[in-house]
């Protein structure tokens, strides 16, 4: 006999009553990285690397790279970290991470990181108007230099919500649209690196147009939104290009 159709939806009702009940901590979440630890990727070379992301407590994480392979345990919030042993600059292959998932990187470089932060003269990209612009772009084509622009989120709740993706340097990349395309004052600075260091080099750039520096300030919303979330990424030093936003409230 049938089951009668009232029966089948009080079931379905019941159970996802159940689900509710149990919450959230029911479901298993999937080990995760911070985005800037994904494809194309570089990493500091000669210096201790953190890598690290979320998983369930408790929840044991490995990373696998370059011959090292370093363990961690999700804390009470479901963080983890682990350190890595320096790394030697070139190409390093790939990085595996492991948990209850596991995550390959692909085309994982070693070479120098920078930060590139500031307004609108650091955000402006090969896209605008530039007296060398098309020699420039011509010879731009370098898989050794590269940049992770992060996605400006001002409603941006937790560091894991950060968005961005690294990006070799080319024409495509470099005239990419003003929101997310590739700072070309960090790719001029990226490409003397390049030429006087042979080695790779990773620029994090974070910039927006027309933010005075209070916003770039501990407590600012540009530095709690797309400068926390970057630490503590591995990186040699740091670049900023500050427009004169400022300039009628004569500050120090």
């Amino acid at each position: 006999m049938p089951v009668p159709r009232l029966h089948l939806l009080f079931k379905s009702a019941l159970l996802l009553s159940v689900l509710f009940l149990l919450g959230p901590s029911s479901v298993v979440a999937e080990v995760s990285l911070a985005k800037m630890f994904s494809d194309q990727m570089v990493l500091q070379a000669d210096a201790v690397v953190p890598v690290w992301g979320w998983a369930d407590a408790g929840e044991e994480v490995s990373v696998s790279i370059a011959g090292q392979t370093k363990t961690a345990k999700a804390d009470g919030k479901g963080e983890w970290q682990v350190t890595l042993d320096p790394l030697k600059a070139g190409e390093v292959g790939a990085m595996t991470v492991k948990g209850k998932n596991t995550i390959t990187i692909t085309d994982v470089l070693a070479g120098e990181v920078w930060l590139a932060s500031g307004q609108s003269n650091m955000h402006a990209n090969l896209g605008v108007r530039h007296p060398d612009k098309e020699k420039i772009l011509d010879e731009s084509d370098d898989p050794w230099v590269r940049q992770f622009t992060a996605v400006r989120n001002d409603k941006l709740a937790s560091p894991s919500e950060l968005a961005g993706l690294w990006r070799a340097a080319n024409r495509a990349n470099l005239t990419a649209s003003r929101m997310d395309g590739d700072s070309s004052v960090a790719y001029f600075f990226s490409r003397e690196l390049r030429k006087k260091l042979n080695r790779p080099i990773g620029v994090l750039h974070a910039s927006v147009g027309a933010t005075p520096i209070q916003a770039w300030s501990p407590g600012g919303r540009s530095y709690q939104t797309m400068i926390e979330p970057l630490a503590p990424f591995a990186i040699r030093g740091a670049i900023w290009y500050q427009g004169e936003s400022n300039l009628e409230r004569n500050q120090t």
